[in-house]
């Protein structure tokens, strides 16, 4: 069953990746408020064809981080994830401890997502993500999958290379091994890490940006609009939170039909305006299906259940 796959496993990391965007842009560059010891976020760069007063140009991230994380280690998001009134299935985030990565120390973010009742009956899928980044900046350095949707197993590795402005993914799909690789015009990021770098900054009303994003072995172009507060929904009670208004568009690649048309999705993203920052709710929109997710679960306690989560 597509729909529920898509359902569980891309949207929910679709979600993840629309709403810590909305935050990454804004008119002028600010000053880093976290010191001379942190490089800082990266600054995207617009394209090289673009001109610079071309309103349709991509200019990446312009918002450095402004407070301390609203996250730590062991914190767990919980999701339920319906379609057309009904449950289709779970998808968990989880902040994971640090880890080497070669001379250096990455933070280490989880996903996993599973189909639940008919979906799951109809067409089984479960999926765990794991990405390792940056401590100072949040940029990913690698991210690895795996998932199973039927009887098919899917794998996945990919290396991020910001200063080449390259991305490479090795990766498993219906009993084929395969390679995709991406010149990307600014340093792209990853959905599970969007979704954590988000939190570190400020959201206002009116706030657009566009950048680049890496999900499902493609490349693809994100505008967010920050639009006002609304009340959400949650076991807690009503919250207010902050609507986002994300569109996805999947860029070119040499894989890919030209004369087919390019995926599209829109997801509108409430995220909390307390000190937590929290995604509380979604809901993604494609031509052929609507899909929602709602927070029903969270801790913040640093547990030892990391073994369940990791690769």
């Amino acid at each position: 069953m597509k729909t529920a796959r898509t359902t569980v496993w891309g949207l929910g990391a679709l979600f993840a990746a629309g709403l810590s965007s909305a935050a990454l842009a804004a008119p002028t560059p600010t000053a880093d408020a976290r010191g001379a010891r942190s490089r800082g976020p990266v600054v995207g760069i617009p394209s090289p064809l673009a001109k610079p007063s071309d309103p349709n140009a991509c200019a990446g991230i312009t918002v450095p981080f402004t407070s301390d994380a609203p996250f730590g280690v062991g914190e767990e998001l919980s999701y339920d994830l319906s379609s057309s009134g009904l449950y289709v299935g779970k998808f968990e985030i989880k902040v994971g401890h640090p880890r080497g990565y070669g001379k250096d120390r990455s933070l280490s973010f989880f996903g996993r997502g599973r189909a639940t009742g008919i979906a799951n009956t109809l067409k089984p899928f479960s999926g765990r993500y794991m990405v390792l980044v940056d401590p100072d900046d949040l940029e990913p350095r690698e991210l690895r999958t795996e998932s199973t949707y039927g009887e098919d197993p899917r794998t996945e590795e990919t290396r991020f290379t910001p200063k080449k402005g390259e991305l490479a993914a090795k990766y498993l799909q219906s009993g084929t091994k395969a390679t995709r690789t991406y010149k990307a015009k600014m340093p792209a990021f990853d959905l599970l890490t969007l979704l954590y770098y988000g939190r570190r900054l400020a959201l206002r009303p009116g706030m657009k940006l566009c950048h680049e994003v890496y999900a499902d072995k493609r490349l693809w172009r994100l505008d967010v609009e920050v639009m006002g507060v609304e009340n959400v929904s949650t076991p807690a009670g009503d919250k207010p939170a902050q609507k986002l208004v994300t569109h996805w568009l999947r860029l070119p690649h040499a894989d890919f039909d030209p004369a087919r048309e390019a995926p599209k999705v829109d997801v509108e993203i409430y995220y909390s305006t307390d000190p937590s920052r929290a995604p509380l709710a979604f809901v993604a929109k494609t031509k052929d299906f609507t899909a929602r997710g709602d927070l029903v679960r969270w801790v913040t306690s640093q547990g030892d259940g990391e073994v369940t989560w990791s690769f």
